[in-house]
Formats: structure tokens, sequence, C-alpha cells
């Protein structure tokens, strides 16, 4: 089928989502729930996990993490559930004693289910009175040392041993900042060429300048990794599967950089914090390609003085 899309014999068809709601409803019924509460489960997943998802698909925003992230979520729920039936309970007759029980497990993952709770209680399917625990809030970034950054980022710069298609991957993580899930997406018609001829990767919507020999790289991009009947076909996709006509997967590109010395997510934060400490957060913004509030998030972490710098250069300040 992916041979047939990529040679325009087929339209594409983005199924990620039917199949996400397949595996959601089938991981609830296996999970032997006490009907009431398998119903409000399959309530939750309807108007409110796929109603959000269906919102970020009709925005084209993308749906790997998203749709990944709440299976994590659904799983967890049904283990509240299960625990809850084995102790010969419901959610109609869940207590203070049992939320407090299971938030006290200690960790993240008790925390995924709030969310759920917070939708019940607001449809009045639990007992009244009940507390509900704050939030969970994020713990710091992990961050790569930096030196370990700066190690790898020679390496990618320099070692033509590498594949051209791992070298940009490589570098847009460890030098530009980039999540994988992002850099896996990328398509040949990101590439642009900006007036003076330099090159210009659009990350959603975010032009980003490449330098060389990134640039030159780019130019190599996709790389044919057999020579098969696939491999006849153009993909749009700078790193796609064996399929053309979809990209790469998060975990096989995560794989390919890990190999070389990367963990991806603490490359990737430890190149923020240091662009952080480098540039105003309006411009990590926009180079990032994240939101306002993540960007002053970093420059708070990292100690960045560029808002102090921006106060001193006001018009009327009296400071040199």
């Amino acid at each position: 089928r992916g041979v047939l899309v990529a040679a325009g014999v087929l339209a594409a068809d983005e199924r990620s989502l039917a199949r996400f709601e397949e595996r959601a409803r089938g991981r609830l019924d296996e999970a032997g729930l006490h009907p009431a509460d398998l119903r409000i489960a399959r309530s939750w997943l309807r108007w409110s996990v796929l109603a959000r998802l269906h919102r970020r698909e009709q925005a084209g925003l993308p749906m790997m993490h998203s749709s990944a992230n709440a299976l994590v979520d659904l799983r967890q729920v049904a283990r509240f559930l299960s625990d809850l039936q084995v102790r010969q309970k419901s959610l109609a007759a869940l207590a203070q004693d049992d939320l407090d029980a299971w938030f006290a497990q200690g960790g993240a993952s008790p925390f995924k289910v709030r969310a759920f709770l917070a939708w019940a209680q607001r449809h009045d399917h639990l007992p009244t009175g009940l507390s509900l625990p704050p939030a969970a809030r994020n713990a710091s970034p992990e961050v790569a040392e930096e030196e370990a950054r700066l190690a790898v980022a020679r390496r990618v710069v320099s070692d033509e041993a590498l594949s051209a298609d791992v070298r940009v991957a490589a570098a847009l993580v460890v030098l530009y900042g980039q999540p994988v899930s992002r850099v896996a997406r990328l398509k040949r018609s990101d590439i642009h060429r900006s007036g003076d001829g330099a090159t210009v990767l659009e990350l959603d919507g975010h032009p980003l300048p490449i330098h060389e020999p990134f640039a030159t790289l780019l130019d190599e991009l996709p790389v044919r990794r057999q020579n098969g009947v696939r491999d006849q076909f153009d993909s749009v996709w700078l790193f796609p599967r064996a399929d053309p006509a979809r990209h790469v997967g998060l975990n096989t590109l995560s794989e390919r950089l890990r190999r070389i010395g990367i963990e991806p997510r603490r490359m990737r934060n430890a190149a923020r914090a240091q662009l952080a400490r480098e540039i105003p957060a309006s411009l990590l913004s926009e180079i990032l390609g994240i939101t306002p509030v993540a960007a002053v998030a970093w420059a708070s972490r990292v100690g960045s003085n560029w808002t102090s710098y921006a106060a001193i250069r006001a018009p009327g300040s009296s400071r040199p």
C-alpha cells in the first residue's frame, strides 16, 4: 500500500487515530472492569480523550506523542479501576481513603489517572465531597553534560563515516534543540533557499538557517538504504521508512541516534539550555518552535539575564 501511495495510485490515509481508538477500546474491554465503571471509562475515552485528539488531527498537529501518552493514561485508568474492583468497590462507592492510598504510591504514574477522575467528578460520576490532589508538577528536565554534548557535536560535524541522515538528525537535536518527533516528520518541501542562497529549514512554520556541512547534507536526503522497488519512488519525507509513504518512526530514529552516543531528550535539553543563555526568550521561542511560556521557563531555569538586559536598555533608563 505504501508503494501505491508513493506512486500516486492511492491517496494518503492517516489511520493512526483509528488505530488508537481500536487499541484503546480493546484495552478497556480486556480489563474486565465493573460494567458501570466500564461505561464511564468509555464515555471519558469518547468525549474527552478522542475529542482532544480529533481537534489536534484537524489542526494538522503531530499525533505521535499525543496518542502514545493517551494510551499510557488509559492503561493507568484501567489499572486504577481494576484495583477498585479487586477491593470490591466501584467509582460510585469511591472514598477519600481510596484516593489517598492511590496517590500515595509515589512517582508520576498514579497522577496519570487524575485527568480521568477530574472529568468523572465534573460529570457527577463520583461521590460528592471527594478531594483530588493538585496536578503533579513536571520535574526539572534532564540535561546532558555540556562536555558530552560538545564531543558529540564535533563528531557530527566532522565524521564523514556517519550517514547523511544520521548526521542531519543528530545536528538538529544536539545543536538546534529539536525533538526527535519533529525531526522525523520533516519533508523535502521544508527545505528552502533564502534570497542570499542560504539554506533554511522550516520547522512547523519557524524558519531555521542551516549552516555547513549540514546544508549540503540536506541535499543528500532522503538516503536510500536498499535497492528495491520501494526505492524507485521519491518520498516526500526527509527520513522515510522502508515504506516511502510514511516517515521514520520516533523509536527507530531515536535508536539510530543512541548508537552514536546521543540520548535524544537529554541532548535536546542541553542545546535548549545553552541557547536560552545566549538569546532572549522571544527569539528562543521562534528558533526552537516552542511556546513563549516554554521559552521563558527555559530562560528562568538557566538564569538568563536577558530580562535584566532589556530593562537596562529600555528608553529613559539611567543605567549605562
